[in-house]
């Protein structure tokens, strides 16, 4: 009768956790779960070194931030169909180039045999077998370049990666050195067309060409 009213002892103070501090502790999970998988293959392979990813130069801590802000997603390679598609568009986009170059034959050759004249030396490009058909390879090349070759390393994307949406990244999840881009999308390439085998891996579970395997990339969404 006289024990009045009882006191709530009930705690509602509730704590907001800010933007900041979410991406700190996604990352920091982040962090934890591969230090835990480096670990493992450490444990398995002693010889691995897991302090830095070789081939990105990146550290752990920021593969894992890089993880957290893709949210957590995992890696995986396009489909074959995707793969053969972006494949398609920039075999395109190369004949493209090549039947553009035919129109820039001619002025370049005149402007050169003009200039070899000038300097008394035609007589060389008299004895240059099928002059006409090297001039028109290196405007090839020139437009090639600048066209499919420097995207691919400053974006990561040619053309039909553009279209498909989809990009090269390291296989750790990070963005691939430019240097190493730079080998694969010259002599890694190179090897892969005249590697039967090279382009028969790109089509198999994997969805990696051989210069994928090489500088250990994958194209991805």
């Amino acid at each position: 009768m006289g024990d009045g009213p009882k006191k709530n002892d009930t705690n509602w103070d509730f704590k907001v956790e800010s933007p900041e501090a979410k991406a700190s502790n996604s990352a920091k999970k982040a962090t934890d779960r591969l230090k835990t998988q480096a670990l493992e293959r450490k444990e398995a392979n002693p010889n691995l070194k897991i302090e830095k990813s070789k081939a990105s130069g990146l550290s752990r801590t920021k593969l894992a931030q890089m993880e957290a802000k893709r949210g957590l997603q995992e890696l995986a390679p396009i489909s074959t169909n995707e793969r053969l598609k972006s494949m398609g568009i920039d075999l395109g986009v190369c004949f493209g180039l090549w039947i553009a170059s035919k129109s820039f034959v001619s002025p370049v050759a005149l402007m050169i045999i003009a200039e070899f004249k000038a300097q008394n030396l035609a007589y060389i490009i008299e004895k240059i077998p099928m002059f006409a058909e090297l001039v028109r390879i290196a405007v090839f090349l020139v437009l090639y370049f600048f066209v499919m070759f420097l995207p691919a390393v400053i974006t990561f994307r040619t053309i039909g990666k553009m279209i498909m949406k989809c990009r090269v990244e390291h296989e750790d999840g990070g963005e691939p050195a430019r240097f190493s881009m730079l080998i694969r999308e010259s002599l890694g390439k190179f090897l892969t067309i005249v590697s039967v085998v090279g382009l028969v891996m790109g089509l198999v579970k994997e969805r990696r060409f051989l210069h994928d395997k090489m500088f250990k990339t994958m194209v991805t969404k």
